[in-house]
């Protein structure tokens, strides 16, 4: 690719990019029935150009999930081979679970098998941390890459009402988890 195809692509991702964020933050807030304008009007572009670009909520929804999941495999590949990535993911996953707790739920009644993709970004991401972390001896030996998705599970498990009440859930379900994934001399 040349210089100037990747500017022109990296240019008109980011009107997308911009949606994406805007709905993010909005359908955190508000869940999935979030006023189309609000997020319209958050990412500074007219009702229809969202409209357009995302023909349902569920995919909006899916779209967001999918930018999240791949923002924090990103962050995770970028960090390399620190022992404390797989902690740090685990928290970051649990973060991504409270602010999207509504999305999740309404996708997995919905478009169950459209969650695949981002279920394989999981385990991808979480299994290399989990790697590192082990030769490293900061969590237990016996967990494998694939538990990473059961962990996902576990930390979005419980999460209704409002963004207060799902972090305090959270928080909860958080210190039990990363206590029971550390190694124990």
């Amino acid at each position: 690719m040349t210089l100037r195809a990747a500017d022109s692509a990296s240019r008109s991702q980011a009107p997308r990019r911009a949606l994406l964020d805007a709905a993010a933050g909005v359908l955190a807030e508000h869940g999935l029935a979030a006023p189309i304008e609000l997020i319209a009007r958050r990412a500074g572009v007219a009702p229809q150009v969202l409209r357009r670009s995302f023909p349902s909520r569920i995919d909006l929804a899916l779209a967001v999930l999918t930018q999240e999941v791949e923002d924090l495999a990103d962050r995770a590949r970028s960090w390399g081979r620190e022992a404390d990535l797989f902690l740090w993911f685990l928290e970051e996953l649990a973060d991504l679970c409270v602010r999207h707790a509504q999305l999740a739920a309404a996708l997995r009644s919905t478009a169950p098998r459209a969650l695949a993709p981002l279920h394989r970004t999981i385990v991808e991401a979480g299994g290399r941390a989990l790697r590192h972390a082990q030769a490293e001896g900061l969590v237990r030996h016996d967990l494998r890459a694939d538990d990473v998705l059961t962990i996902a599970s576990l930390l979005g498990a419980g999460l209704d009402g409002d963004l207060a009440s799902r972090r305090a859930v959270s928080l909860r379900t958080r210190r039990i988890i990363l206590d029971g994934v550390k190694a124990h001399a």
